[in-house]
């Protein structure tokens, strides 16, 4: 869904390595651009929870 705002692939310029997958692992999810609407980020984010 990020991609979808932004454009751009999730985590887009960062090595897809072991160490973005442990830091999926342990939480982190990439960012949304300025400008995404409120309603999209609060959807997008409950779709990225385990």
């Amino acid at each position: 869904m990020t991609e979808l705002a932004t454009g751009k692939r999730a985590f887009d310029g960062e090595p897809f390595d072991i160490d973005l997958s442990m830091r999926i692992c342990l939480g982190e999810r990439p960012g949304f651009g300025e400008g995404t609407p409120k309603c999209y980020v609060k959807l997008a984010k409950r779709c990225m929870d385990p």
